[in-house]
């Protein structure tokens, strides 16, 4: 006696996913090969379509003997290959295969993550049929919508994503690859906040460009903080460098360091100033009397004819120009000494004699 026999083999496309948001359709390629030892005379397939299949759809793509195809209600597919009479493998390899495609859809109401199974059987003659490995297809929806991150960072710093780093405003994306196959798009919606943070000057003011919630103005000499210097504008009380932190949001912008010297204030000393100074050895105070003054907050400083600063003191109750302050003279020797006034617009000085 001599029979036949086949290995199988079934393949479907796509492999192993079927993504519905595409067109949902499947193709099935079934394979066969006489490997007996005389022709196979006649040959018929069965393959029972899964219930996820929309069985109306079925359509035959192609094949290497005609078949007589026949779709049954209850889902079952029948390739008829009468008096194929295939030659086996040690007789004609060539000629001992065959194989038959067929396309069909799958349902529109398949959940995501269900799989679609199929197996067929091929039948050589009158031996038992071989079946067919099963193919597998899960179902997946692969139309994500992008994944939209917001993000805002300090000019200067870095936003890493997936490891690549980004400096600049802008949209960015990126395209991932889920353990599907689905492209994954991350979309980074990158601001970068900045600020325009340089120093001017105003006479005796030293004033930042930049608009913020906070302010800080630093000694460039020693790089610490100016105590209580924390307004957008400042009045130093001396020649130095002097730069300023200013926050805006979460973030923080210095400054470069500007040179500030007290020598060549402007002096507003003229007719229309009234800058009056005088000793009262009652009080062992040095009152200091001014009108008509431009700025509304300044230095004051008291010096020996030496030019050493002797009082200094920030002045902010300037009232429409007028200014009435004392100094406390206790302990200075007797002699003359310079009361200088420095506002924003002015630069004035006067002498008074301690007896």
């Amino acid at each position: 006696m001599v029979g036949s026999f086949d290995p199988n083999d079934k393949t479907a496309f796509p492999n192993s996913t079927l993504d519905i948001s595409g067109d949902r359709w499947l193709t099935y390629l079934i394979r066969f090969q006489n490997t007996g030892t005389a022709s196979a005379e006649h040959i018929f397939i069965t393959d029972t379509l899964s219930a996820s299949l929309d069985w109306s759809t079925f359509n035959l793509l192609s094949y290497s003997h005609q078949p007589l195809t026949q779709v049954y209600n209850d889902g079952l597919v029948k390739f008829s290959f009468p008096h194929i009479n295939l030659p086996d493998s040690n007789t004609n390899e060539p000629a001992s295969h065959g194989y038959v495609q067929y396309k069909i859809r799958a349902k529109d109401s398949l959940a995501i993550g269900s799989s679609i199974e199929n197996t067929a059987n091929i039948f050589f003659d009158f031996n038992a049929p071989v079946i067919t490995n099963t193919t597998s297809n899960a179902v997946i929806n692969c139309s994500i919508p992008p994944t939209i991150i917001t993000a805002s960072i300090c000019n200067g710093d870095d936003y890493s994503l997936n490891g690549v780093l980004y400096y600049n405003d802008g949209t960015y994306q990126q395209k991932l690859i889920t353990s599907f196959g689905c492209d994954s798009i991350i979309e980074l919606q990158l601001t970068v906040s900045s600020i325009t943070n340089t120093i001017s000057q105003s006479s005796a003011i030293l004033q930042t460009t930049a608009s913020g919630s906070a302010y800080q103005w630093i000694d460039c000499a020693t790089n610490t903080a100016i105590s209580g210097a924390t307004n957008s504008t400042y009045q130093p009380t001396q020649s130095g460098d002097y730069a300023v932190a200013v926050t805006y949001g979460n973030c923080i912008d210095t400054s470069a360091c500007f040179s500030f010297s007290m020598v060549g204030l402007p002096s507003s000393i003229g007719a229309d100033v009234i800058f009056q100074t005088r000793y009262n050895s009652n009080s062992d105070q040095i009152q200091l009397h001014a009108e008509k003054l431009k700025g509304n907050k300044g230095v004051l400083r008291l010096m020996d004819i030496s030019g050493r600063i002797i009082f200094q003191k920030l002045i902010e109750n300037i009232t429409a120009g007028n200014l009435d302050i004392e100094i406390p003279a206790k302990g200075m020797n007797a002699g003359i000494y310079l009361v200088n006034l420095i506002t924003e617009l002015d630069n004035i000085s006067g002498k008074v004699v301690k007896y």
